[in-house]
């Protein structure tokens, strides 16, 4: 009798202690998510308690739930995100005991036997620091590269979630296979199933529960591109065109052994890139520039044609580590050349961020496409009804004050009666006549042109206002009409010119015609005398 008693007394000593282990190991998975990187941190969900759930492990419940809710790392609140893949790996079983005085025991998995050899199934992880558990489950998720998993999903689009259903009771070490689109790959991450409901918190463990939620989050990756404060989109043939770029290096954890951070930029080719005293190149890391050299960044700045970016900054891997999180500002210009376009279809450029958002795999982030914006002026030279002139001379002026330091350039009319100067950004202009085509008279005054951009730069495609002297064009359409297209942003002026007049010349057939009236005069006032003398 003593015996039993004392076997008794034995038994629950050990279940009282393998139950205070069980809880300690679960508390420092908790406060492994709430110490280690926040990229990943293990933030707790609702818990639902299961009925059957009390201060020991049910003997007779065999399966749980892990809840995972894919979560955003913003300034402010964090939001669900979709689309993030999943796979968990059973790595150590949980078998309860069936019968009274049968305590719960661990079964470490075949696969992760190595891994797990210095873990004390007594002991579990109740002493790991959240340094060592990180660097555990690590080790675990190379081992796991090569196993089959004991389930994968994606969390939803609408709220982030995916439900592994009915697990059986152990640990389980939790990869995200894929990140969101813009977003690097949380750490992998051990739970319990069941846990005890403290897991979330510092308070005393009461019970244990079956259905455990987590919420994994990370920071979003993202590159910003605009244009300078002092630009406004609109621009001509020879202007420098300032952008700058924002973005921040991802908070990657130890596992990113060699990342990635690399920059681009591809600019439509009525751009080049321009990197000079005058017009540098400039990166700040939170705030304070830095130049290029072998321990922080690799750099070039060229002029490409197509596809090839003439902007990369590449950032080395060492200096990565050493400024995870840190905010990267890119400040550089362009100047619009004469292959620049004209109208919506403006020319445009985007950032590109290449990084890693997992261990070597490749991600892509872009930036929105910024454009910019150049308009035309046409001329259409005619005469009454509607016949073109070909040979007038205008000159166009940016100011009133026609004079040669405001002269934008010359332009003669073609025999459709054409001429244009393109490449304009918005404006006043002036528009003279210097040379009229044969037979027609020189316009008396300088015709005023006014373009005005609306909403016409960033990424917005924006339209433009035309006004010939002071008068608001409305036309789109016609022959030797002043006109505004939209689409191609050109405004059109008709000039409508005059046929001169023809003073008599002095000489020639008009004095010959005065002494022929002179000579007859003469002859028939000779007649009269001599009648008169022969009476």
């Amino acid at each position: 009798m003593m015996k039993q008693m004392t076997r008794n007394k034995e038994a629950g000593r050990k279940n009282k202690k393998k139950s205070m282990q069980w809880a300690a190991a679960v508390m420092a998975l908790a406060l492994t998510g709430m110490n280690a990187s926040e990229m990943a941190a293990m933030i707790p969900m609702q818990v639902k308690a299961a009925e059957t759930a009390n201060s020991i492990i049910d003997g007779t419940q065999t399966t749980g739930s892990l809840v995972i809710k894919r979560m955003s790392k913003e300034t402010g609140q964090a939001v669900p995100i979709g689309g993030a893949r999943y796979s968990i790996y059973k790595i150590m079983s949980l078998i309860p005991g069936s019968t009274v005085g049968e305590f719960a025991s661990f079964e470490k998995v075949a696969a992760y036997q190595d891994v797990l050899k210095t873990v004390q199934p007594d002991e579990l992880f109740g002493s790991y620091s959240a340094a060592e558990l990180d660097a555990l489950a690590i080790r675990l998720e190379q081992a796991a590269a090569e196993q089959t998993p004991t389930a994968s999903g994606i969390t939803a689009e609408t709220d982030g979630t995916y439900t592994f259903e009915n697990l059986a009771l152990g640990y389980y070490l939790i990869v995200e296979t894929k990140a969101p689109d813009g977003y690097v790959a949380g750490k992998p991450f051990l739970v319990s199933i069941p846990s005890t409901d403290n897991y979330q918190s510092n308070a005393a463990g009461t019970k244990w529960v079956y259905d455990v939620a987590v919420a994994p989050k990370s920071a979003e990756i993202s590159i910003d591109k605009k244009l300078a404060d002092s630009e406004d989109g609109s621009v001509k043939e020879g202007d420098y065109v300032q952008y700058v770029i924002e973005t921040s290096i991802p908070e990657y954890t130890e596992d990113y052994t060699n990342p990635k951070f690399i920059i681009k930029d591809t600019m439509s080719d009525g751009l080049e890139i321009l990197n000079d005293t005058t017009h540098p190149v400039t990166i700040k890391i939170d705030g304070i520039p830095i130049s290029a050299s072998l321990d922080t960044y690799a750099f070039t700045a060229e002029n490409k044609t197509g596809t090839a970016e003439d902007l990369s900054i590449q950032f080395q891997p060492d200096y990565i580590k050493q400024n995870l999180g840190k905010a990267v500002e890119v400040t550089y210009f362009a100047k619009v050349n004469d292959k620049a376009v004209m109208g919506i279809t403006g020319n445009s450029n985007q950032a590109v961020l290449e990084y890693h958002n997992k261990p070597g795999t490749d991600a892509q982030a872009e930036s929105a496409e910024i454009k910019v914006y150049s308009f035309g002026i046409e001329v259409e030279k005619f005469a009454k009804p509607s016949a073109a002139l070909e040979g007038a001379v205008f000159e166009l002026y940016s100011n009133e004050n026609l004079s040669a330091e405001n002269k934008i350039g010359t332009a003669t009319s073609d025999e459709d009666g054409k001429l244009q100067f393109s490449r304009l950004d918005e404006g006043i202009y002036y528009l003279k006549e210097t040379q009229s085509p044969a037979g027609y008279t020189l316009l008396a005054n300088p015709v005023k042109i006014e373009i005005t951009a609306s909403e016409m730069n960033q990424v917005a495609t924006g339209t433009f206002t035309l006004k010939v002297n002071d008068k608001e064009i409305t036309a789109t359409d016609g022959s030797f009409v002043t006109k505004l297209n939209t689409d191609s942003g050109i405004s059109t002026v008709a000039v409508e010119n005059q046929k001169g007049f023809s003073l008599p010349e002095t000489g020639g057939i008009g004095i010959m015609i005065f002494l022929g009236i002179g000579i007859v005069g003469i002859l028939i006032l000779s007649g009269i005398m001599v009648k008169k003398m022969k009476l």
